[in-house]
């Protein structure tokens, strides 16, 4: 079994369009890495359409990755202890965490 997930954006500045550069968003890869994780499905596929508009002139590219849990096993047991952590540090001691959450 595995997971679909589906993202659509909206590339309006350089910046969004460097995070999809050969890359799915690290923070969209998390959120896949965290589905495998709590599902303990072995794959899961993104499914992804970015809207580009310039100056009126609209081109949609859809992308599909595929990930294989066999792949990412040390990050998604990485990812698994940041939010256990994440849990017992500040939701379990109702203590809001800083704004800007550090790299992982």
């Amino acid at each position: 079994m595995g997971i679909l997930e589906i993202k659509t954006t909206n590339i309006l500045q350089s910046m969004q369009k460097e995070k999809w550069k050969e890359k799915i968003p690290d923070n969209y890869f998390c959120q896949v890495l965290h589905y495998l994780n709590v599902t303990g499905y072995t794959f899961a596929m993104l499914k992804a359409q970015l809207k580009y508009d310039y100056n009126g002139d609209i081109k949609l590219e859809t992308r599909h990755y595929y990930i294989n849990r066999s792949d990412y096993e040390k990050d998604i047991k990485y990812l698994e202890q940041k939010e256990i952590e994440f849990w017992k540090n500040y939701v379990e001691k109702d203590i809001e965490p800083a704004r800007i959450l550090p790299e992982i």
